[in-house]
């Protein structure tokens, strides 16, 4: 990797991590605020911006360091650290969408329900399948195993894309707008990890398209931050307690 493309990438991972923590710390601050009724739903974004930050800093602060001290003339080997940073954020990530499924169904009170289910099971494949050593975390052989472990955590992605999309429309309209905001955002992310996935197999030039994968989670985050922690966060009017509507 050139030092320059290291030096920015660097940059680029350190002010990423920088938003992501400050985000989790505002809304953690604002969710204290809450009216406890409130916290039922809201605290389940807390959790999704906590799984994405903390998750994220496992392999991007040595990833980040390693960049940067690579262009100033200091090159350091942190190959067994970003392996394993990116087996924790393998992990995390698995979390941040079976806690925006939960969102979702507080947000408009669905039943438990085979859709739901199946979201929560892929959660579990995936959690099983990043233990396999055939991962190939640690620099050992990798034969397709990435491939594995992402099937379950696309289910898990469209299934929170499709909850989004088809229940914003039960929100006020500036609210409906910021979920189907955040699906899209979603969607973005995605499409953007699929190239650098099945891109980098044939042209490492693909593996940049990280870079607007991780804007798109930005934006989600930041949508959801608007949509739970907004302009009216501070209403300590009480909400009604958890109702499952009827299918």
């Amino acid at each position: 990797m050139p030092a320059v493309v290291g030096l920015v990438e660097g940059v680029f991972d350190v002010s990423y991590l920088l938003f992501a923590w400050s985000m989790f710390a505002l809304m953690f601050s604002r969710y204290l605020k809450l009216h406890p009724s409130r916290r039922y739903v809201s605290g389940w974004i807390v959790v999704v911006a906590f799984s994405l930050a903390f998750g994220d800093s496992f392999h991007l602060i040595p990833r980040g360091y390693e960049g940067i001290a690579t262009y100033f003339g200091h090159p350091v080997d942190f190959s067994w650290w970003l392996g394993f940073g990116m087996a924790a954020s393998s992990f995390t990530l698995a979390f941040f969408y079976l806690a925006l499924a939960i969102y979702a169904r507080r947000k408009f009170t669905l039943r438990w329900n085979g859709w739901l289910g199946l979201l929560l099971i892929a959660c579990i494949m995936r959690l099983a399948i990043i233990f396999c050593p055939m991962n190939g975390w640690f620099g050992g052989p990798e034969p397709g195993w990435k491939f594995y472990r992402n099937l379950p955590f696309l289910v898990q992605g469209i299934g929170v894309i499709v909850l989004f999309l088809r229940y914003a429309g039960e929100l006020p309209r500036p609210k409906a707008k910021l979920v189907r905001g955040t699906a899209y955002a979603i969607i973005a992310s995605f499409a953007f990890y699929i190239a650098t996935l099945v891109g980098t197999e044939w042209q490492p030039f693909w593996g940049s398209m990280m870079l607007p994968k991780t804007v798109a989670y930005m934006i989600a985050i930041w949508l959801l931050y608007r949509l739970e922690f907004g302009e009216d966060y501070a209403d300590e009017t009480p909400t009604p307690q958890f109702t499952p509507a009827v299918s």
